[in-house]
């Protein structure tokens, strides 16, 4: 088994990129450029190369080719960026992430390997000032993502600092807001 990411915005190259980015803690725009690639690929496969990586960037992927592609690659963990772009049943936002939730769930018993699925919050959180928490309430597109999840961690900007909150942790319970500290590439 291995990992599976459902990137529905970048490119698998572009996802590729960043997991080398972040294994080799090598910059993406030097390895892009060609720099220090090798370096990098090196320091990826070293650390990685035991793990299957399955990198599918369809556009607006439907659940039968997430759970499609889960059944071939028997993955460990699936990642799913993001939630909103996977087409599920029902014809409202709320219908196809409810849909893409619930099949979620299910499929993860069946895999015996946790989801993690990024979701959108909603664009209201654009206008609140730089002081402003989001909430599990602020979560677009449906309430069943705060039902069905057993963890929930929300990522904000918040003035000059990205903030993490963890939400929701059905596991050990432990709650909590993080400041954390971003690194601008070279």
């Amino acid at each position: 088994g291995g990992i599976c990411l459902f990137s529905t915005e970048a490119y698998k190259e572009e996802a590729l990129i960043r997991l080398i980015s972040i294994a080799s803690g090598i910059s993406t725009k030097d390895i892009k450029e060609g720099r220090k690639l090798k370096e990098a690929v090196e320091v990826y496969s070293q650390t990685y190369s035991k793990y299957l990586f399955c990198i599918d960037d369809t556009s607006g992927p439907t659940l039968k080719r997430i759970i499609e592609v889960c059944n071939i690659n028997h993955p460990r963990i699936v990642f799913v960026d993001y939630i909103q772009n996977v087409v599920g049943p029902g014809k409202s936002e709320y219908e196809a992430v409810t849909g893409a939730m619930e099949a979620f769930e299910q499929f993860s018993k069946e895999l015996k390997a946790p989801f993690v699925v990024a979701s959108q919050l909603h664009r209201r959180m654009n206008v609140h000032d730089d002081n402003y928490e989001p909430n599990l309430a602020d979560l677009r597109g449906s309430g069943r993502i705060e039902e069905i999840a057993s963890g929930i961690v929300l990522m904000w900007h918040g003035g000059d600092r990205t903030m993490l909150m963890i939400a929701k942790n059905r596991s050990f319970g432990t709650l909590g807001t993080f400041s954390l500290s971003c690194i601008p590439e070279t």
